[in-house]
């Protein structure tokens, strides 16, 4: 990975085919969306559900433009979203209809079908809007304006909240309080930071360096520590694949490496509660001031506020699920009962409730499988950059939210089949020069 990674210039972005640009702007809308939504509602309040609705309006008119060109313009380029779509659309109307005892939750004022999945801008979405822009540099150019856009949006909320002293969210008994950090706001900025990151280990532009040491600077002070975990992971994905490209690297040591590198991040996730104590106990007899030792009790790596609790409670579900699972929202309706959220904070965990164990199994490995191919088979910068950078955001997956609603899982997900379908073009089309010279 020695060359430098490649994206066009905004004006250049901006231009094109029809569908290629209905695509573009529908993407960076996308990704900006949750800025331009707090940033209009809070300099006009009275408008939330106007502006929300308008959202919505202004992306599904860009997306009947966009198929409309796809069915009728007779473009070419093939996309899967749809075989997933319907699968998860199918597994939620039949849950639906098998568990009407859980429509206290498919109706929850917060986390109900209608709020989820209602609004185009959900994270849900990402995986359509994600597969209408199939050209990788394209994507590339979207994170890159989009993340400048937001990174400037996280700096106004750090400084607000730092000068009001406190954040307001929902605790874990679902009630609106006051924090001394945002979970939110760390995986947030997290992104910001992995983007920028990336980008300065590739190209070298100290406007990158800035974003990521101004971003993890505000996730020190004001977010979660776990996203920290997230920034690792990129730094070290993207140096692997940069040791990968130097000659002399043999592939024996690259995979040792690589193994090494995943079954430590491993026990880190899974194990951190342990190890979160042994730190807390350390510091204590070294006398290290009790800010220090506060700042790991609320907000360490793996924003332990129940998790053991939530993860032992998800372990009986699986075991107690039977063969079909508890079906959508299975994990909300036993575990909302203590916890507010209602989903176990690992995706995992969640895949196995809901989907029962032989499904839900499949599917992990599947999806497993999908990334381990993607990223030991790519070359290219530019896929390396979107592997690395949508693979450690969705780190956060295996400590907090939940997959439904978080854009970057769907947005790897159309990332993966984007790859997978121009792998399968390459190798055909190489098989059929093959043939002309035989």
């Amino acid at each position: 990975m020695e060359e430098k990674l490649q994206h066009f210039h905004l004006r250049r972005l901006l231009t094109g085919k029809l569908d290629e640009l209905i695509a573009t702007v529908a993407l960076l809308f996308f990704l900006c969306s949750d800025a331009i939504d707090i940033t209009i509602k809070t300099i006009i309040p009275s408008m939330g559900t106007v502006i929300t609705v308008a959202e919505s309006i202004f992306l599904f008119f860009l997306i009947i433009a966009y198929y409309t060109q796809y069915f009728v313009g007779g473009i070419r380029r093939k996309t899967r979203v749809w075989i997933i779509y319907s699968i998860a659309i199918l597994f939620i109307v039949i849950s639906v209809f098998a568990h009407p005892e859980y429509s206290g939750w498919f109706n929850h004022e917060r986390y109900g079908i209608l709020n989820t999945f209602s609004q185009l801008t959900a994270g849900f979405y990402a995986l359509l809007i994600f597969g209408m822009v199939t050209d990788k540099q394209r994507i590339i150019s979207c994170l890159i304006y989009s993340n400048r856009f937001n990174f400037a949006f996280y700096v106004v909320q750090f400084v607000r909240a730092m000068q009001r002293g406190y954040w307001v969210g929902y605790s874990s008994s679902g009630e609106l309080s006051r924090m001394s950090y945002s979970l939110v706001f760390g995986y947030n900025v997290a992104i910001c930071a992995i983007i920028g990151i990336v980008l300065f280990l590739l190209n070298k532009k100290y406007i990158d360096l800035g974003i990521f040491i101004v971003s993890v600077v505000m996730i020190l002070l004001q977010g979660s520590r776990g996203a920290l975990l997230c920034i690792v992971l990129a730094i070290a994905l993207i140096e692997i694949y940069k040791w990968k490209a130097l000659k002399h690297v043999s592939s024996k040591k690259y995979y040792a490496v690589l193994i090494t590198l995943t079954i430590t991040i491993i026990a880190l996730v899974l194990g951190w509660s342990v190890i979160n104590r042994i730190m807390i106990k350390a510091l204590s007899a070294l006398h290290i001031n009790s800010r220090s030792i506060n700042m790991l009790l609320e907000g360490s790596l793996a924003d332990e506020n129940g998790r053991d609790r939530i993860r032992a409670v998800s372990i009986n579900m699986i075991r107690d699920g039977g063969v079909f699972g508890y079906g959508f929202y299975g994990d909300r309706f036993v575990i909302g009962q203590r916890w507010s959220y209602g989903y176990p904070h690992n995706l995992l965990l969640e895949v196995l409730i809901q989907f029962g164990v032989p499904l839900g199994s499949i599917i992990l490995i599947i999806f497993v499988w999908s990334i381990v191919r993607m990223g030991l088979s790519i070359t290219d910068t530019s896929w390396q950059f979107l592997f690395v950078v949508l693979l450690s955001s969705n780190a956060k997956l295996l400590l907090s939210d939940s997959f439904w609603y978080y854009w970057p899982f769907w947005a790897f997900l159309a990332v993966i089949c984007n790859w997978r379908q121009q792998e399968m073009r390459r190798k055909l089309s190489f098989q059929l020069a093959g043939r002309q010279w035989i």
